[in-house]
Parts: C-alpha cells; sequence; structure tokens
C-alpha cells in the first residue's frame, strides 16, 4: 500500500495512565489508516516518584511481558520522560498502546505523530 498523505497531529492530547491492571492508552480504529509515532511523553505530576509499564500490542494480541516496549521505568517527582522507544513506530490499524502506572490519576501521556 502507497502511502499518499501524511498528516502531523496530536494523537493522545493527554490521558491518565491507570492503575491496577493496564488499560488501552490510544488505538489505531477505523479513521486514520494507521500512524507514525513521533513523540510520546509520560509526565508524572505527584510529588513522589511512580513505575510506569508500557505495551504495544498488535491487532489480537494482549498485554504480556513479551509485549513490554517499556518493561518498568521510575519517573520522578514532578518530572517527564519523553519515550525514545517509541520514536518513528509505525502502528497499523487496530494496533494499540496499553500502559500501566503505580498510582492512578498521577501520570499522564501525550502523543504526537502523523497520520496516514
Amino acid at each position: 500500500m502507497a502511502i499518499s498523505a501524511f498528516t502531523p497531529t496530536l494523537l493522545l492530547p493527554t490521558a491518565f495512565v491507570a492503575s491496577g491492571s493496564p488499560a488501552s492508552l490510544f488505538s489505531i480504529i477505523g479513521t486514520p489508516n494507521g500512524a507514525v509515532l513521533r513523540k510520546v511523553v509520560f509526565a508524572n505530576t505527584t510529588g513522589s516518584p511512580l513505575g510506569l509499564v508500557v505495551y504495544y500490542l498488535k491487532v489480537g494480541d494482549s498485554v504480556a511481558t513479551r509485549n513490554e516496549i517499556i518493561p518498568n521505568v521510575t519517573i520522578l517527582a514532578n518530572s517527564t520522560y519523553v519515550a525514545n522507544e517509541f520514536n518513528s513506530m509505525v502502528m497499523n490499524l487496530g494496533d494499540s498502546l496499553w500502559a500501566l502506572a503505580t498510582a492512578g490519576s498521577s501520570i499522564t501521556a501525550t502523543v504526537s505523530g502523523f497520520v496516514y
């Protein structure tokens, strides 16, 4: 499939990362057909360090250790983590990012890139 046009966009303006069990952050569903991630930033908005795990799931896959892109990173209090692991990653229709934080409503995620 030839890609005719890329449109820069904020794919996930800002969303809280769930705690307790992994939850979907961002999925390619319907339109657009896919996305190329350029920048993924996680921000710890609390006064304590927090842990983060992020998964990249291909269509039909499930959350499992084999799908961890960020196995475990600690984000210091009131700090950000720029996830270079996602730079230029191509997500196709049905693919998704899932995440888990050690405390709910404490880490936000922002995703930008190009859709096609």
